[in-house]
């Protein structure tokens, strides 16, 4: 890093934590320069269906605190396999 970027850096991270957001946001952003058109509409079409769902009550929203409690449950149960036999796991005769 030169010391421009060291500067403007040691500068930034003396600011309040409420005023680093947009800066760091706006960084974050211009190196992002290209757009995927294909991944845009597909974010927009997806958007727009959860938009309907919950208009049409066919899903209802859940309260985050209830959501980080079930991450919280999940998290401290074992690891389950997601297959519990795997067709690797087998022994062929012969082979």
């Amino acid at each position: 890093m030169d010391r421009d970027a060291e500067r403007v850096l040691q500068d930034a991270l003396k600011l309040p934590v409420e005023a680093k957001a947009a800066p760091a946001g706006s960084l974050l952003d211009s190196l992002d320069t290209e757009c995927d058109a294909d991944a845009e509409v597909a974010w927009l079409t997806e958007i727009q269906r959860r938009s309907n769902a919950l208009d049409s009550g066919a899903v209802s929203p859940v309260p985050w605190r209830e959501v980080d409690a079930r991450m919280r449950d999940a998290l401290a149960q074992p690891i389950r396999p997601l297959c519990l036999n795997p067709p690797f796991s087998r022994t062929f005769e012969g082979h």
